[in-house]
């Protein structure tokens, strides 16, 4: 299939998810939601007419990847309405599903403060990351069909997370108690070191790897951990931005190691 087609392909895919969860009565639970859903359909509607009317360019025998006009004007103002409408569910970059076939953007970083909410995240965003993966190589209608109904159901449970994130930040109850800190030390050598380096910097601690072939703690990418956090002995892997997330979890390791 050419890349119009497959493009109009994705659009009436992804109208057809908005129609869907529009008429659905649970998810959406506000009426601005639903109609921005119709709305998102019908603009999707137009981008995929749009696409199977054009007639891309030819130059030096090579088909060009073409976004006519009228798809790029209704493809922008579908985006828009969903960057301004949290309760549709769908990304502020829903049209990349549309127009990319590589590097497609996973969803905003939430970062909550808690351990077990970032792990929930994280895994939610690698699910997304592999289904994005799978997405540039499927070229079979029905595969793409597919894969899109599972990324905008994972996506939906993202923005989910975001709202019960949103609310938990500000109670008390979820705050943490300690400072979420680790005091870097020189990297030690001997199991017995670091006992002694708790003992004489603190419980929570953080040290330089070594070895680079441990992944980061958090799922929301592929970066290789240049830390390991230590809290009494339980020792979680990060990279320099998530070293705050990795106290958190390594004191919740410690907790449940009894």
């Amino acid at each position: 299939m050419s890349y119009a087609a497959t493009s109009a392909h994705r659009a009436t895919t992804i109208a057809t998810i908005a129609r869907t969860r529009a008429a659905s009565p649970a998810p959406i639970p506000t009426a601005d939601g639903r109609a921005a859903l119709l709305t998102i359909a019908d603009l999707l509607d137009t981008a995929a007419d749009a696409f199977r009317a054009s007639t891309p360019a030819v130059i030096n025998g090579n088909t060009m990847n073409e976004i006519p006009s009228d798809a790029w004007y209704a493809l922008t103002q579908a985006e828009g309405i969903a960057a301004n409408t949290p309760a549709t569910g769908f990304p502020a970059t829903v049209c990349q599903y549309v127009t990319r076939r590589l590097n497609y953007d996973l969803p905003p970083n939430l970062r909550p403060d808690n351990a077990v909410a970032a792990a929930r995240e994280g895994n939610l965003l690698a699910r997304i990351r592999i289904l994005n993966t799978e997405l540039t190589t499927a070229v079979v209608p029905e595969t793409v069909t597919s894969l899109l109904e599972n990324a905008f159901r994972l996506l939906w449970k993202h923005a989910l997370l975001a709202e019960v994130f949103a609310a938990d930040a500000n109670r008390p109850c979820n705050r943490p108690a300690i400072p979420a800190v680790a005091k870097k030390i020189r990297t030690p050598d001997t199991t017995m070191a670091l006992r002694r380096a708790h003992d004489e910097h603190g419980p929570t601690l953080a040290y330089g790897l070594k070895d680079r072939r441990l992944a980061c703690h958090s799922g929301d990418h592929w970066l290789t951990a240049n830390w390991m956090v230590s809290h009494l002995g339980a020792a979680v892997p990060s990279c320099d931005e998530h070293l705050h997330t990795a106290v958190l979890a390594a004191r919740e390791l410690h907790t449940s190691m009894g």
